[in-house]
Order: C-alpha cells, then sequence, then structure tokens
C-alpha cells in the first residue's frame, strides 16, 4: 500500500533512498537528514517486530522533519521478506521491491541505497539483485555519510563518490526513534533564578542538610502532624536531638536557600519554615514548594550537571532531561526516566544522577537502574553520575566493589565534570561556573 504525504518541497532533493529497518536506525535518520531525499523506502522484515516498531517511529519524525517527503513501506500478503535469508530475500526484492521501483512516483529518480543497517544476507540481496546510483553508508561515529558508487553488480569495482556531514539527530529525536511514548518533565522552576546555579556550586555543607532533610522528608514522612505542604519547625526538632541552632556553614547554606525561595523557605532565631513531608502526588506540581523540594533532594545535582554539560560546547538540542520513555503514557509500568540523554559526536549516552541512595537501596541498585534504562534508546553509552555524598555514605570496602561493578557491566562512574565530559565525548574541559564546582 502506498503511503504518500502531501508534494514534495524544493527543499528535498529527487531521491529514492532505501533503508533497511532494524531495532537500531538512528544512522539512517542522521542520513535522511543530511540527504533530504524526496521519497524514503522503508523495508521491514515480516515478523521482526523491533524493525516495525522502528519504522513506524522513523516514518512519523521524517513527516515532521522533511516537509513534503513521500514515505513507503513495500509488502506484500503472499510472500514474507526474510532478512536472514539471502536467497529468500533476493526473490523478494525481484517479485516485490523492483516492481515497486518502478511505479510512476518513483520512477526515473536516482535510486539510493543506505547499506549501514540491517542483515549482511539483506545487503547481500539488494547489492546483487538491484542496480543502484549510489550506495550511502555511515561508519560507526565517524559523523559522515559516505556516498560509494558501485559499477555492475554483482562484481563492480567500487568508487568514492565523496562524503557530507551528518546532521546529527536531537537528544529528544533518538529517544522518539526508539519508544511509542516520550515525554519530558519542564526544568524545575528554580532554575530559571541565576542564584540556583551558584548555590548547587557550594556543597560543603550539604551532607548535613541533608541528614536534616532526610529525617523529615524520608524517615519521618509517615508523621501525620508533617504531612503538610509547608510546615514551620523549631531547630532542635528540624536538626536533631540536642542542636539548639545552626552555625558554620550549614547557616550559610540556609541562609542562602531562604534567598533562594524565600515563598516556602525561611529561617528566624526560633527555627526554619520549609515544605513538608507531603507525598510529591499529592502536591500541586508546579508550586514552589514542590520545584523547592525536588530542587533540594536532587534536580539540583542534575541541573548542574546540564549547565557544565552546555557551558563545555555540548548543543542544547544534544541534551534532554527527565525524559519519560516507554510504550504507553498512561501505563507507568512501561515508561522509565532517563534524567539525562546526551547525543553528541556520534554518541548517545544516558546519564543516571544520584545525589544520595534511596533508603535501603544497595549499591548494586544504582546500576541496576542506568544498565536497564540503556535498553530503551538503542546503542548507548552508560553513566553513572554521583554526588561526593553518595561516596561519603559508603565504607571503603564497598565503594571499591561498587565501582568494580559498574566496570564489569560497562558504565562510567562519574564523580566530577571532567569525568562527565569525557563519559558523553565532549572534548571541551574548559573551567565553567566561578568558585569550588563539585563537577570539576
Amino acid at each position: 500500500m502506498w503511503s504518500v504525504s502531501c508534494e514534495v518541497r524544493m527543499s528535498l532533493d529527487p531521491l529514492v533512498y532505501v533503508c533497511v529497518m532494524s531495532n537500531f536506525n538512528l544512522p539512517e535518520w542522521e542520513a535522511c537528514l543530511a540527504r533530504r531525499p524526496s521519497d524514503v523506502v522503508l523495508l521491514v522484515s515480516d515478523g521482526f517486530e523491533a524493525a516495525q516498531k522502528g519504522a513506524e517511529h522513523m516514518q512519523t519524525l521524517l513527516y515532521e522533519r522533511l516537509p513534503g517527503v513521500r514515505v513507503y513501506r513495500p509488502a506484500s500478503k503472499t510472500l514474507a521478506l526474510q532478512g536472514d535469508d539471502a536467497l529468500a530475500a533476493q526473490v523478494w526484492l525481484q517479485q516485490v521491491l523492483m516492481p515497486y521501483l518502478d511505479h510512476s512516483e518513483l520512477a526515473g529518480k536516482p535510486r539510493v541505497l543506505n547499506m549501514t543497517g540491517g542483515t549482511k544476507s539483506m545487503q547481500l540481496a539488494l547489492l546483487t539483485t538491484i542496480r543502484w546510483d549510489q550506495l550511502d553508508y555511515t561508519p560507526y561515529r565517524s559523523g559522515k555519510v559516505q556516498a560509494i558508487g558501485l559499477a555492475a553488480p554483482p562484481l563492480g569495482a567500487l568508487s568514492d563518490l565523496g562524503s557530507d556531514a551528518l546532521q546529527p539527530a536531537s537528544a529528544e529525536e533518538v529517544a522518539r526513534l526508539y519508544n511509542d511514548s516520550v515525554t519530558f518533565d519542564p526544568p524545575n522552576l528554580l532554575w530559571q533564578r541565576p542564584s540556583s546555579l551558584e548555590l548547587a556550586d557550594e556543597n560543603a555543607a550539604l551532607a548535613e542538610m541533608f541528614a536534616a532533610l532526610s529525617r523529615l522528608w524520608v524517615d519521618g514522612s509517615a508523621e501525620k502532624a508533617w504531612q503538610q505542604a509547608e510546615l514551620s519547625l523549631g531547630w532542635e526538632e528540624f536538626l536533631g536531638s540536642g542542636v539548639s541552632k545552626p552555625d558554620g556553614e550549614l547557616l550559610v547554606w540556609l541562609e542562602a536557600v531562604a534567598r533562594l525561595a524565600p515563598e516556602c523557605w525561611s529561617i528566624s532565631e526560633a527555627g526554619i519554615r520549609l515544605p513538608g513531608s507531603l507525598p510529591d502526588s499529592k502536591m500541586k506540581k508546579y508550586s514552589i514548594q514542590y520545584a523547592l523540594k525536588r530542587w533540594l533532594q536532587s534536580d539540583w545535582w542534575e541541573g548542574l550537571a546540564h549547565a557544565r554539560l552546555l557551558e563545555a560546547g555540548v548543543p542544547k538540542r544534544a541534551v534532554a532531561c527527565n525524559v519519560h520513555a516507554g510504550e504507553e503514557a498512561r501505563k507507568s509500568s512501561t515508561q522509565r526516566e532517563a534524567d539525562l540523554l546526551v547525543h553528541h559526536w556520534g554518541r548517545t549516552t544516558v546519564v543516571e544522577v544520584k545525589v544520595l541512595q534511596a533508603p535501603g537501596q544497595a549499591p548494586r541498585e544504582m546500576e541496576n537502574q542506568v544498565s536497564a534504562l540503556a535498553e530503551r534508546f538503542g546503542r548507548t553509552d552508560k553513566v553513572l553520575l554521583v554526588s561526593p555524598l553518595v561516596k561519603r555514605s559508603l565504607k571503603e570496602s564497598q565503594w571499591n566493589d561498587f565501582t568494580a561493578r559498574c566496570r564489569a557491566n560497562k558504565v562510567s562512574l562519574c564523580e566530577d565534570r571532567d569525568a562527565l565530559l569525557q563519559a558523553v565525548g565532549a572534548a571541551d574541559t574548559t573551567t565553567g561556573g566561578a568558585g569550588e564546582d563539585p563537577l570539576a
């Protein structure tokens, strides 16, 4: 069945561009962005569910990014395409694809085969059955799509027709290539306030601060009196028995938070006013109380990582935050959240950000979480970015075991800015921000 969009625009090149779909279609997608073909033919092996899904996602993105493109997915009711059998694939190409390409919509236009993806047997059948005007190939992480000439199948000599720079996919497009449903949490309201980045740098008193917040928001979450959007507590109640008043670095930090979010955080001689332990699900999602609670729990570290990536030259479109990806948005069981998804210099990286271990969580569970996430976004590198508080909370033997586990499972364990930039392929390591940077 012919699937045709609106009339081709002048910005598209009159090409019939043939791609073999698999469960990893990012190279084909970026090649389409570079070539801008007027007609794209997607070949999908019958019974290959992941490739069928990939073709649907690719088609949707093509219509969005290349207005006027026509996308085709040839199929036969009587003959299955078997991509892992070269002889069977050749029969399908002769009886289905070749007549399909002779249709008036496609006839007379240069034919280009993108031979990056698919099985070797499928590519063998394509190369030896159909005469191509050009072959395209994207070497892994090369940043270029090569154009190759083939004199005559099956024994023609190859010739170099040059290469073009790829237009990198955005992080959002990478997520959408591999998932039916992709949504993004809006950025924390507090990141719109310039002082939030400066405050995130100052982490000397965080251990004492988080001990108090954990006592309120985690250990004391069952206390009905504390289950409010906002609370006023005395210093001993907030900081623990025997502490009458904060001082030193902790006091400086408490005052800085008060300047950041004075609407819901203030301190006095008597105590502190701050967000209570009301569950996030019961708070007004875009209230300042909700924003500050999330910022203090984890968003300060995640936002700081995002800022450092941009400062190092990673394009804004190459980074997506709080990516929820899965089958259906309404079914939370199918959804997984990536704190940061980075696609830079041909490398897709899933970054899980951890400020503290969750109560009762074993260190290995942090590694399990990022490893499970990586499967949602094609071929990815895995990064676990931990704050200084994580290492402080573990014994030396526990930390050594944890780092060994990460190495064994090919997870880059990052504790600072330079390690993060190296892990995502950002070569620029210029210093960003003033003062001591926990990501430096």
